[in-house]
């Protein structure tokens, strides 16, 4: 259609100023469908974007929820006999909205203005690629969602940038081999779905040792503030305690009902646990390391 109206132009007129002319309408009309309807994703780290998109976004506790006749619950805004399409907006959210249900983009931010997530919605759920990141701008995971689950690739880092851990779901679920890491020093640490833990030299990229014992994949590896203990955390319910200098067999911390999702020590050499429902609580056992 466009290519149809610049060449009429050209053949009756014969100006390239009236070509120009016509590219700059167009312009200025897809802008805008861009803006109102939906249709593609605003660039919102541009704050002229965005306070546009603000301006215009309805406050999302004004909508109201209604059922379809087929049970769904749907949003619409006051006085509208039609599900809610367009943007809506919180404190530090904002999100697009299609047909009553969250449909398109979904961006959070911290207090500060710094990116906390973004990804897409579709019917409702996470759909596609989402990053997240720490205050200070480090990305903290990123990944893809499929129908509001885990699916493919993810990556964890660390808030100074370092890589935590890396692998694949499938449907919500671990999928295949992930490796985990924490670094002491010049000193590398990397837990697997292996059921092993690997000692890593990093200046010289080299491995030293490998740890083994546990009966499942570790999830969560971390030293002790003096870096002579490493504690691991493992979907065989157990947390291990490693002695890096003596290289004695480790000693085994049992209890847990559930995987032990993460461990960590504080900085006066207490361990604590969490385990998947993302409860924290000491361990018994005082101070290690």
């Amino acid at each position: 259609m466009i290519r149809h109206i610049l060449l009429k132009r050209e053949n009756n007129l014969g100006s390239v100023v009236d070509i120009v002319s016509v590219w700059k309408v167009l312009s200025v009309f897809c802008l805008v469908f861009v803006l109102f309807v939906g249709c593609g994703e605003p660039n919102l780290d541009d704050p002229k974007v965005r306070e546009k998109i603000i301006a215009e976004a309805i406050e999302y506790d004004k909508l109201q929820t209604r059922k379809s006749p087929s049970g769904e619950e749907l949003r619409y805004a006051p006085n509208q006999e039609q599900p809610y399409t367009g943007w809506i907006k919180t404190n530090w959210t904002l999100q697009q909205f299609q047909n009553g249900k969250s449909n398109g983009l979904y961006i959070e931010w911290y207090e500060s203005g710094q990116n906390e997530e973004k990804g897409t919605m579709r019917n409702g759920t996470k759909d596609g690629r989402w990053t997240f990141w720490y205050e200070n701008g480090q990305k903290e995971r990123e990944g893809t969602y499929k129908n509001g689950e885990r699916n493919g690739l993810w990556t964890e880092w660390y808030t100074d940038g370092a890589e935590k851990s890396k692998g694949n779901y499938k449907a919500g679920k671990k999928d295949g081999a992930w490796t985990f890491s924490y670094q002491k020093g010049n000193t590398l640490a990397s837990g697997s779905s292996d059921k092993t833990i690997r000692l890593w030299e990093v200046r010289r990229e080299e491995h030293l040792r490998t740890l083994t014992g546990h009966t499942d994949e570790v999830i969560s590896v971390a030293f002790s503030p003096d870096g002579n203990t490493l504690a691991s955390g493992s979907s065989d319910k157990t947390i291990r305690l490693w002695d890096i200098r003596s290289g004695e067999p480790p000693r085994t911390l049992t209890g847990h009902t559930d995987w032990v999702f993460s461990v960590s020590f504080s900085s006066d050499g207490q361990i604590a646990g969490k385990w998947e429902s993302g409860r924290d609580y000491p361990l018994v056992g005082g101070q290690h390391g």
